[in-house]
């Protein structure tokens, strides 16, 4: 992993230290939508609209279990290509926080062909990755 990828889109749009405002579902929401609209996932075509739809669904839960472990958007990206429990678990032991159906998410990706979920995943690195310098 390099760097920059480290750093991530996360940090560029909203500075270090900012994954604890992800700790309200609202704001994870808003900020899996505003990273998936400032890359190119939304600007894809009405046919991949369904992709980005889902990576946003996708980030906004992994922002919450973020915010819930005390990780950083390096542990996000990470997630985002290894397709672990580990997010799921965090969300799953704090029903105070985790709004209902939110862990349905895993259920609804896992349920897809693998192309799809490779896509899903895919679109959730987009949105998560600087653009290339240059």
């Amino acid at each position: 992993m390099t760097s920059t990828e480290r750093r991530s889109r996360i940090e560029q749009m909203y500075g270090p230290g900012c994954m604890i405002e992800c700790i309200s579902p609202s704001v994870a929401t808003e900020r899996a939508e505003e990273l998936t609209r400032a890359s190119t996932a939304r600007d894809l075509g009405s046919s991949n609209g369904y992709f980005a739809g889902m990576a946003t669904e996708l980030l906004s839960r992994y922002l919450l279990a973020a915010a819930i472990l005390g990780e950083d958007s390096a542990t996000i990206l990470s997630w985002a290509r290894s397709r672990g429990a580990q997010p799921w678990t965090a969300l799953a032991e704090r029903d105070d926080i985790v709004p209902e159906g939110w862990l349905s998410t895993r259920e609804t990706i896992d349920s897809l062909p693998a192309a799809t979920q490779a896509a899903c995943f895919a679109t959730v690195l987009s949105a998560l990755r600087l653009p290339a310098d240059g």
